[in-house]
């Protein structure tokens, strides 16, 4: 992901602070999994939050969440089809309302 071009200012940010923003995403995406359907809200507003403070653009934001989206989804191919639908579900609508705020 870090390594794509497109991914802009998300190739320059240091580890940590890249860690600490694919934590709470996924922690986010474990709670939607585990029926709290408003993790969705709670992650479109730390995102916006995060990257609005880091000076990241919303529509770069976006991409890199569809790229993230990708590599989570390869891991529910042929285990289980009701967390791969809710999983897209969560990332399909988070960058959906992100990109609400444009």
């Amino acid at each position: 992901m870090i390594e794509d071009a497109q991914a802009g200012q998300f190739r320059k940010l240091d580890m940590p602070t890249l860690t600490g923003i694919l934590e709470s995403l996924f922690a986010h995406l474990e709670n939607y999994l585990g029926g709290q359907d408003d993790a969705i809200a709670k992650c479109r507003d730390f995102i916006a939050n995060t990257c609005f403070r880091l000076s990241i653009p919303l529509l770069e934001t976006t991409y890199v969440l569809y790229l993230i989206s990708e590599v989570v989804g390869d891991q529910f191919v042929n285990r289980d089809p009701e967390q791969s639908a809710r999983t897209t579900k969560f990332f399909d609508v988070l960058v959906l309302e992100l990109l609400e705020r444009y």
